[in-house]
Parts: C-alpha cells; structure tokens; sequence
C-alpha cells in the first residue's frame, strides 16, 4: 500500500484501476515510517464469508455486523459483486471486488472504484472534522470559492468561466467534482483530492474557505444571500455521508450547523456569461469575502 497525504491527513491506499492510481500520484508521501490516520484498500478477490446481525437491507445490498467490523455486500444480477468492509469508525476500509466485475449500474470499473474510495474518504473523513462535497472549487486571491449543483446544471463551466475572466495564474480549479472540507482550529479550509469525478482537474492544495455558491440556470444573472434553512437543504443535498449512520449524520449536522455561522452561502441564477463571473466578484468584494 502507498502513503498519501490528502486534506492534511496521512492515508494508507491501494487501488486497482489506473485512474485513481494517476490521479493520486501527486498527493503520495514518501515518508513510509509515519503513521497513517485512514486506510482505504481496494482489491479483487473472494468475499469475506462471515455471519453477523443485519442492520440493513435495501434492494440488492445488505448490511451486517460481526467481530466489531461493518460489512456491506452488494449484488449484480443476484451474484455478490463487492464488498465493503470497514472498521475503526470507517477510518479502516477494505473494498473487495469479484475478480470478473467490470461494470456496474452502467459505470466502468474504474468509476466505480473512484466512487468507492471516495465514499469511504467522506466516510472517515466526518471523524476528523471533515466532509466531501458535491462542488467545483476554485482558489482565488487565497480564497477557496465552492460552486456546487446538480450534475449538468453547469458548475465545470462556470469555475472554467473564472479563469477565462481573470486568467489561469489567478484562478486554481483545485477539484473539479469532490473537494474536502475540513474544520482545522475552528476554521473551515477546502482541498483538493483525488477523487474528481469524470475531469481530471484536481490540485493538491489548500485555502480558507470563503463562500459556497449554488448555481441555478437562468437567462439572466441575479445572486442573492441564502438564509441558513435555505442553505442547509443544499448542503444536505450535496454533502457525501452516509445517511443510515446516526452516528456519523450527527457529527455532519454539528460541523454543518458551525459552517452555517461562519461561511457565506449564495444562491446564483446564471447563464453562460462572463457577467455571470462578475456578479458573484462583485457581492464578494462587497461582502468582502475577496
């Protein structure tokens, strides 16, 4: 397994497929003696046969509990493609899939383990204070800004749309689909990671976190401040986490509820214009957040 640092915490990770291997290549550590926080391995191999307590079942997976571990089994055409094993409050995770697996629900092997190690990243992530988002995020003027929709509604163009305006030395796309959010001393700072969706764009790089912007298509460009029930749906919406977990939807809302004081939350309706870029510089600046 490899060492990595991402969103300043030290992981322990393997993969199988050759897009997370590239893509993780820029945030490997080469300090094999220090101590990792997450471990995540991804491998083919046969399942772990064990008997437990069903805590859930849901249409073609089923969850249980044995010898201190939660196990996942998930299932294609009634044959068990992949398991997820995770331990230590999902800080330790073990991805196994059936060695003939190459698709599933109409994603290449290689989506699927990204969305994967993404899901148990966000998952061990919510134990160090810390959550990944459905968002492009972009650093400028030493500012992370996070533009955040449903898929197809535009946010990759937008974020391109900044660095067409103010040039691609000004504006970092530091990922382009998961960014992490962390609360580091009572402040929120946003990262790259590897895990960024179908675009390669991701940076291994860090900024204060300054506004989280929700975009909605329109033919003219109006920004407005959300109120914090306005933006909590959204982030609700498009934060990663695992919705069964009480444990883990507990220490989500406290470090939402934080967010919600400390960060500003703008709902942009758009279309595909610089005067999209600069309405939301201009309520920055006045706002000054930039």
């Amino acid at each position: 397994m490899q060492k990595y640092c991402i969103a300043d915490l030290i992981l322990n990770m393997s993969f199988c497929g050759s897009t997370m291997i590239e893509r993780s290549h820029k945030y490997q550590l080469d300090r094999p003696s220090v101590e990792s926080q997450i471990q995540i391995e991804s491998k083919r191999g046969e399942a772990l046969q064990t008997e437990g307590c069903v805590i859930r079942k849901s249409g073609e997976q089923y969850t249980i509990e044995a010898e201190g571990k939660r196990i996942t089994f998930f299932f294609k055409d009634k044959l068990l493609s992949r398991q997820k094993i995770a331990e230590n409050n999902g800080r330790t995770v073990e991805i196994r899939y059936a060695p003939a697996l190459d698709s599933y629900k109409g994603l290449t092997f290689d989506e699927l383990e990204s969305s994967d190690t993404c899901s148990a990243f966000s998952n061990a992530l919510l134990e160090y204070e810390g959550v990944c988002f459905h968002a492009s995020a972009i650093v400028f003027e030493n500012t992370a800004l996070l533009f955040s929709a449903p898929s197809g509604t535009g946010k990759s163009t937008h974020t391109r749309l900044w660095q067409q305006c103010f040039g691609k030395d000004a504006v970092q796309i530091i990922n382009d689909d998961r960014p992490a959010i962390r609360r580091i001393d009572g402040r929120f700072r946003a990262y790259g990671t590897p895990w960024s969706g179908s675009s390669p764009l991701n940076i291994n790089t860090s900024a204060p976190l300054g506004a989280i912007v929700f975009l909605k298509q329109g033919t003219k460009n109006t920004i407005r401040k959300l109120s914090n029930r306005e933006a909590l749906k959204w982030l609700l919406y498009q934060a990663q986490y695992p919705k069964q977990n009480r444990e883990k939807v507990e220490k989500l809302m406290d470090l939402l509820e934080d967010m919600l004081m400390k960060i500003a939350f703008y709902e942009l309706t758009c279309n595909v214009s610089d005067e999209a870029v600069h309405t939301v510089y201009q309520q920055l600046r006045k706002d000054k957040i930039l």
